[in-house]
């Protein structure tokens, strides 16, 4: 975030819980006792998800499985992902037949 954001740490008002403090356990602040309670948009999974492509044509994933990484945000990704898709292709087709 500070590569996107310079002095990103001078616009902060404050973080809570504030990770950045290592002594902090974070167990003590959500109370989650496994990892089967905590809730599924808090959940961020590592590795490299699907991504949208299927093989098949204009047939897209926008599913958790598309962009793990990204947590709950990976399907919402996805799915604006395939509609520049589709926009894309819709350009492309309105050049090959002159209508665009």
């Amino acid at each position: 975030a500070k590569h996107l954001y310079p002095f990103l740490e001078m616009h902060l008002s404050e973080i809570y819980p504030d990770f950045r403090d290592s002594t902090l356990e974070l167990e003590e602040q959500y109370g989650f006792d496994s990892l089967s309670h905590i809730p599924e948009n808090l959940m961020i999974f590592s590795g490299k998800g699907v991504g949208i492509h299927t093989g098949l044509s204009n047939v897209w994933i926008s599913s958790q499985e598309a962009y793990p990484e990204l947590g709950s945000l990976g399907p919402t990704l996805a799915a604006l992902e395939s509609v520049a898709w589709i926009e894309r292709a819709s350009n492309q087709k309105k050049r090959k037949t002159g209508l665009g």
